[in-house]
């Protein structure tokens, strides 16, 4: 998929699958993805599930590519990898 944003073309060929994510019956699938110039963009995929973009248009078989910020990474990760999320984001220990 390939995807303007803030004037630069993202495609999803070019970029590093850093995590991915699917529904039980794989309808849906969240691919997060890391740019050469440090960006994170999140590809989702939606084959029978409904799915609500960003300007609350529902639609079905949908798909967009998303730029995340930090925050909004670390807290998709902390849901799907959190694994990752901890050596992506290391989190200082508590005394």
């Amino acid at each position: 998929m390939e995807k303007i944003i803030s004037g630069t073309i993202y495609s999803t060929q070019n970029l590093q699958a850093v995590s991915q994510w699917s529904t039980p019956s794989n309808d849906n699938t969240e691919t997060l993805y890391f740019s050469d110039e440090g960006t994170y963009l999140l590809h989702c995929q939606g084959t029978s599930a409904q799915m609500t973009n960003e300007y609350g248009q529902s639609s079905y078989g949908m798909e967009d590519l998303i730029m995340l910020d930090e925050e909004d990474t670390f807290g998709w990760l902390e849901v799907h990898d959190p694994e990752l999320s901890r050596e992506l984001f290391p989190l200082e220990e508590a005394i």
